[in-house]
C-alpha cells in the first residue's frame, strides 16, 4: 500500500508533465499553411511583400514567437481599434527606422528577412499615409 502511495504523485506528475509539454510541433511539411495565408490584410502589395519577408515570422499567429506576436499580432490587425492601429503603424515606422526590428539576432540566421533603406522608407511611408486614412485626413 504504500509503494501505491508513493507512486501516484510519481505519476500524476508525469502526466501533467506530458500533457504541459505536448504543444504543437511545426514541420516542413509542404501543405503547411506560411504566416500569411489566412490574413486578409488590405494592405499594397509592395508592402505586403515586405511584411510577409520581414515581419510575418514573428508577428503573426503562426508564429511561435509569444512576445512577438503579443506586442503586434498582423492575424488580428482587423480587430484592432483605429486609435490603436495609429499608434502600432508609429511604432513600426519607428523600430524600423531604428534597426530595432527586425531583431539583429534574428537578422544574423536569417539574412534574407532583413531590410534594406528602400523597404524601410516604402514601411515608413504606408504607415504615415495609412494613419492619416485612419484619422480621416
Amino acid at each position: 500500500m504504500k509503494k501505491i502511495l508513493w507512486l501516484t504523485p510519481v505519476i500524476v506528475a508525469m502526466i501533467t508533465v506530458a500533457v504541459a509539454t505536448n504543444l504543437p510541433v511545426k514541420t516542413n511539411n509542404q501543405n503547411s499553411p506560411t504566416p500569411q495565408e489566412g490574413l486578409n490584410l488590405d494592405f499594397p502589395e509592395d508592402v505586403m511583400a515586405v511584411l510577409e519577408r520581414s515581419c510575418f515570422d514573428c508577428h503573426t499567429n503562426e508564429s511561435s514567437n509569444f512576445k512577438g506576436k503579443s506586442k503586434l499580432n498582423f492575424s488580428k490587425w482587423d480587430e484592432y481599434k483605429s486609435s490603436k492601429k495609429i499608434g502600432k503603424l508609429d511604432a513600426i515606422c519607428e523600430d524600423v527606422k531604428d534597426g530595432s526590428m527586425p531583431k539583429k539576432k534574428y537578422v544574423k540566421k536569417h539574412p534574407d528577412k532583413s531590410m534594406s533603406h528602400e523597404d524601410i522608407d516604402l514601411i515608413c511611408n504606408w504607415a504615415a499615409d495609412e494613419s492619416k486614412k485612419l484619422m480621416g485626413e
